[in-house]
């Protein structure tokens, strides 16, 4: 019951937000500001200013997930089945919260598909087998200690039997999904406090920001996800 009533409290509280313009007017703003910034990467003249235009644009995706899509998800239940499209309507189940956050951000890809793979699978089709590192039977802190001398950025995470994103920023790493335990619904919460991150005994990780190869192809809108990446994986642990 007290589940129930956060997930009913916060999706409330996200509904308010709403006021200041509906879902489909929000994934408008984004499209359009992508189409900017696409037209002044294509406009460019030297590979210099191409480059630090992707620089910008990753860091506008990265705010995109992070301070537009997620917030508005926050307090939607969770079910192994939900396949909801919409914040607040009907429930979703961990792969497709990732996948169609993804695809509102602005990335061209097959959500269905997607998120009908396993994890590890689903992270190596969108970044490339040859970039997703596999941590196997690892302790959470060295985990932690890893991605955080990564660098920041936004990450995806496969677990045993769970996805999410992972945010690294200012020396914290949280964890953005759709729960399966605790509120089972979608959140944000530390890292180190996740059950499901902490009991999972493999996480593969795969990097969204800043990815100039993955923004690239969020400005280009080329499609992603829809073959396997080449080359073996980075195993850490035993």
């Amino acid at each position: 019951m007290l589940k129930m009533m956060w997930c009913l409290v916060v999706t409330a509280a996200v509904a308010e937000t709403e006021t200041a313009g509906s879902y489909d007017e929000l994934l408008a703003r984004i499209e359009a500001r992508r189409m900017v910034i696409a037209q002044r990467c294509r406009m460019a003249g030297d590979a210099g200013l191409k480059e630090r235009i992707v620089e910008e644009a990753g860091q506008v995706l990265e705010s995109v997930l992070v301070r537009d899509i997620w917030p508005r998800w926050l307090g939607t239940p969770w079910d192994f089945n939900g396949i909801s499209e919409r914040p607040g309507e009907g429930e979703i189940a961990c792969g497709y919260f990732v996948t169609t956050c993804l695809r509102d951000a602005g990335f061209e890809l097959s959500r269905y598909e997607l998120a009908r793979l396993p994890s590890e699978t689903m992270i190596a089709r969108l970044v490339g087998k040859e970039r997703v590192r596999r941590f196997s039977n690892v302790s959470m802190e060295v985990f932690l200690s890893r991605l955080l001398a990564s660098g920041d950025g936004v990450y995806l995470v496969g677990l045993d039997c769970h996805t999410g994103f992972l945010l690294v920023r200012n020396g914290k790493v949280e964890f953005c999904h759709s729960s399966y335990v605790g509120s089972s619904c979608v959140t944000i919460e530390p890292a180190g406090q996740s059950a499901p991150l902490v009991t999972s005994r493999l996480r593969v990780v795969g990097r969204i920001t800043p990815d100039a190869e993955l923004v690239r192809a969020w400005l280009e809108k080329r499609r992603v996800g829809c073959t396997p990446g080449a080359g073996p994986a980075q195993i850490e642990g035993y």
